[in-house]
């Protein structure tokens, strides 16, 4: 619960494994992590939703203001509240 002008933000790896590019990106910049890192991002990309998944979850919520936006690797979902 916000308060009436507030807003959360959730954010998340956005789901990009489908595309050959990103795999081939996702894998060299890996190239430079630790080996946690290395063998865990990769499956948390894999287990993200998409921007069209994303939306299609919220059209069936209940949810009315919220902001879905995106960057170069993430999922940025803002709640509103009604007030705002």
């Amino acid at each position: 619960m916000t308060k009436e002008t507030g807003c959360i933000i959730i954010r998340d790896n956005k789901g990009v494994y489908q595309n050959i590019v990103w795999r081939a990106i996702i894998w060299l910049i890996t190239r430079f992590m630790n080996q946690r890192h290395r063998e865990n991002w990769p499956k948390a990309i894999l287990a993200s939703y998409t921007i069209p998944e994303v939306n299609e979850i919220l059209s069936r919520s209940r949810l009315s203001h919220y902001r879905v936006s995106t960057d170069f690797v993430f999922i940025d979902l803002c709640v509103e509240s009604p007030g705002k």
